[in-house]
């Protein structure tokens, strides 16, 4: 029976793992370590606490029984010597390591001048590393039990107790262990009078299992391209080939010595002289680092370790589409790409969230509890949950919230564009502070995604408050704080562009005033320019072309980026007065001959009420139609007189060019001036 041991990791592995040594490096400092036997992933920055001694497997006297003093004291000596051995060697291979990786790390060289010397020490370091973490150092130390004659006399010339059974047994494992000791010391001593004996290898005992020749080994420097990262095993080593194993001769095999970076060893037929200063630096493929990691992957390591989360998401998609891997290894890492995806998703906004504009967001995770199982709205990308948040600030009670939730199922696919739109969102949002835009509380980190919290309005959508609520509300109020809100949007440093306005996206709180929320294309203007850019116009505009700007969709077909801007905002403003004048409640306000004559009022008008379908929709714009198109609309709760000018208003805001609409602080005076009482109907002059 094999006896179990556990691999030894260099201590100067982990530092070049946790530290921004090597090229390409894009989140030093951190490991994620996955074990799949327990699909337990954790992390961490500091280096893991194990034992240093790369021999512990032989320091058992303690526990020993042995009465001969002089075997026990030649046995811990030689253990000692042989530790000794092995940590200078592990210095050097640190040293000349750290040269190299930093010639990697400032400049691309093809290949690296060691030195005949070193590159001795890199062979014999790295050859008895695998040895060390392989399954045959197990069995050599499974072996060492084995009783032989030579033993028997060598441990009567020491005088020691051999009399009982058990002694014998204990004498012959220690004197083979030191045997084994001896030869491993004699292997790892890098003293250069030791350097000219080229056949030194040839006479490791038997014990050793014929450790191939470091003269016998080509070594190669990778560094991986793109965005795809090496992975980590506990073994520290993956062989090339994935049928090569431990059993037979030395296998070309591989090292991760950053993310970024690996050391191959490849076995020779035949010598090769010890001569060589060179060594070969090849950039590898994307795929071929996939290669390699689905190679590690099929080996079913004890631990992974790895410090991309979307690399190993990669990593574990190649794996798949290659069809490697057994149902039940395929689900573990199938399962670990979900979660890499996810956990990467959290700290993609997180992380912006807290670095962006050194703007801080509060992590409400803990303090907020999602309502019911079902959301109560639904958008282009996130859905809207009513949450309670029971924070200390609260004393104990629960305040309703809202809360804005990234649909998981859209991650897969199109996270990074998700993310970025996100990000983007929150941290605009953030930075608001006005009576008619929704306050935003702060995020919270839900099993899969992510939630934005924001104040709770109880009345829901403006078309609903006027439909089902207060269908005697005053109107061009309301259009008056929507309007306000809009132009603080637009007035903002930089300047802000909501990108999504209508009734839809405009809230009622308990106490009747509008608020404004979703930003769901919204785009800060920073540096460059006065309007934006939108990288996918078609899903970002689902559900809202009723109020696109016929400048957005001629951009559209002629197939070039539609840019937002103010002026697109003003022509949405125009639908939402449309929605707003128009909506009605079967409570009063009409009569049945009214209801029969304009029975959309019962649901309520938007821009291009005739047309069931955005298509319809499309075709109007692009024929010049306005929203109010064969639409017979009524002004509730506006004197005659004053409906008239808001049509107007409406118009202008439907401007076919742009830069003759007006701008939204000259509809804020214009609205203004309709809450005077006894006004004369006043007219849309003000500057555009």
């Amino acid at each position: 029976m094999t006896t179990e041991t556990t691999p030894y990791v260099p201590q100067f592995l982990w530092k070049f793992w946790l530290s921004d040594v090597g090229p390409n490096r894009t989140d030093p400092h951190r490991l994620h370590i996955f074990t799949p036997d327990d699909s337990n992933l954790t992390e961490t920055r500091r280096i893991p606490e194990e034992p240093t001694d790369i021999f512990r497997d032989f320091n058992f006297l303690e526990s020993s029984q042995l009465g001969c003093d002089d075997l026990r004291a030649e046995y811990q000596q030689t253990l000692h010597e042989a530790n000794e051995a092995f940590r200078i060697l592990e210095n050097e291979a640190e040293s000349i390591l750290s040269q190299a990786l930093g010639a990697l790390t400032t400049r691309s060289p093809t290949s690296l001048k060691l030195g005949s010397y070193q590159m001795s020490v890199i062979r014999k370091f790295f050859v008895f590393l695998w040895y060390r973490n392989s399954q045959r150092y197990s069995e050599a130390l499974t072996g060492c039990g084995i009783v032989t004659p030579a033993y028997i006399k060598w441990l009567r010339a020491r005088h020691c107790n051999t009399t009982s059974y058990a002694s014998k047994l204990e004498s012959f494992d220690i004197v083979r262990k030191r045997t084994v000791l001896l030869t491993f010391r004699r292997f790892l001593r890098t003293d250069r009078s030791l350097r000219s004996n080229s056949n030194a290898i040839l006479h490791i005992e038997e014990a050793f299992l014929r450790l191939c020749k470091p003269e016998s080994v080509e070594i190669l420097i990778s560094v991986a391209s793109g965005k795809q990262q090496y992975i980590l095993g506990r073994s520290c080593y993956t062989f090339l080939d994935e049928g090569d194993g431990d059993g037979g001769k030395f296998s070309d095999m591989f090292f991760p010595l950053t993310p970024t970076t690996a050391l191959y060893l490849f076995g020779r037929a035949g010598d090769v002289k010890d001569g060589g200063d060179f060594i070969t630096v090849y950039n590898e493929k994307e795929e071929d680092v996939d290669m390699r990691n689905a190679n590690l992957f099929q080996s079913y390591p004890q631990t992974l370790y790895f410090s991309s989360l979307p690399s190993m998401a990669l990593s574990i998609s190649a794996f798949e589409r290659n069809g490697e891997g057994t149902s039940t290894t395929a689900s573990l890492y199938l399962a670990l790409r979900v979660r890499c995806r996810q956990k990467d998703l959290k700290e993609s906004v997180t992380k912006t969230l807290i670095l962006k504009g050194t703007i801080a967001i509060a992590d409400l995770t803990d303090e907020v509890r999602m309502v019911g199982d079902t959301p109560i709205a639904f958008g282009g990308f996130a859905d809207v949950w009513k949450g309670l948040w029971s924070g200390p600030d609260h004393g104990g009670d629960e305040t309703n919230v809202a809360v804005k939730v990234l649909r998981q199922q859209m991650m897969q696919d199109v996270k990074d564009k998700l993310v970025k739109r996100l990000k983007e969102e929150v941290l605009t949002w953030h930075r608001l502070s006005h009576p008619s835009i929704a306050t935003l509380f702060g995020i919270i980190q839900l099993p899969v995604t992510l939630g934005m919290v924001s104040s709770w309005c109880d009345h829901g959508t403006i078309k609903h408050y006027l439909r089902e609520v207060n269908p005697d509300a005053d109107r061009v109020n309301l259009l008056l704080q929507v309007a306000s809100g809009v132009s603080y949007l637009h007035d903002f440093k930089p300047t802000v562009i909501h990108g999504d306005l209508k009734g839809g996206n405009i809230l009622i709180d308990q106490n009747g005033h509008a608020k404004i929320t979703d930003f769901g294309v919204s785009k800060v203007i920073e540096d460059f320019s006065d309007v934006l850019k939108l990288a996918n116009p078609t899903s970002s505009f689902a559900g809202s072309t009723r109020w696109l700007a016929p400048e957005l969709i001629w951009a559209m077909v002629d197939d070039v980026t539609p840019r937002i801007t103010t002026q697109s905002d003003v022509y949405a403003f125009g639908g939402v007065a449309m929605e707003v004048r128009s909506v009605l409640s079967f409570r009063g306000q009409m009569g049945i001959v009214s209801y029969f004559m304009h029975p959309q009022v019962l649901t309520g008008l938007v821009p291009f009420p005739l047309r069931k379908h955005d298509h319809g929709v499309t075709v109007d714009l692009l024929a010049g139609q306005k929203p109010s198109h064969c639409a017979s609309m009524i002004c509730i709760g506006v004197p005659y007189s004053h409906a008239s000018a808001l049509c107007e208003m409406m118009d202008d805001c439907w401007h076919k060019d742009p830069t003759s609409r007006p701008s939204m602080n000259s509809i804020c005076q214009y609205l203004g001036r309709f809450t005077l009482e006894n006004s004369p109907t006043p007219s849309m002059t003000t500057s555009r």
